[in-house]
């Protein structure tokens, strides 16, 4: 966990500036981003995390930074955001764990949706 969130966001939002929006190029069919400073570890004050869950408010924040940004695009009618935990590490995480979030924009998802069932995990 050496490398922050927010480094990694900060870089995304570089690139699509750099590659698509500047240099023309057409924006890929799929992104995948990985944002792993989604479990809590042992304060390290010195490198920005102060507390345990420092490293969760990390990775929520370069989150949303980086959907804040895509939604003002030229590809955000088009776009489908989901977003999903890696694991629940055998118990809660964030919030709970059958918590897993999508997001999208409303020619995706239906608005002011919230499903009650996560039909691919059975049981929780």
């Amino acid at each position: 966990m050496n490398i922050p969130d927010q480094y990694r966001a900060a870089q995304f939002i570089a690139e699509v500036e750099r590659k698509y929006v500047k240099g023309g190029e057409a924006f890929p069919r799929f992104v995948f981003i990985h944002l792993p400073q989604d479990h809590m570890a042992r304060p390290r004050p010195a490198d920005g995390y102060p507390y345990a869950a420092s490293y969760v408010a990390d990775n929520d924040y370069a989150l949303g930074r980086i959907v804040e940004y895509l939604s003002h695009s030229a590809w955000w009618r088009q776009m489908a955001i989901l977003v999903t935990e890696d694991d629940a590490q055998g118990g809660v995480d964030h919030v709970d764990f059958a918590s897993h979030g999508a997001a999208g924009h409303q020619s995706v998802c239906a608005e002011d949706y919230v499903a009650h069932s996560i039909p691919v995990f059975p049981g929780c």
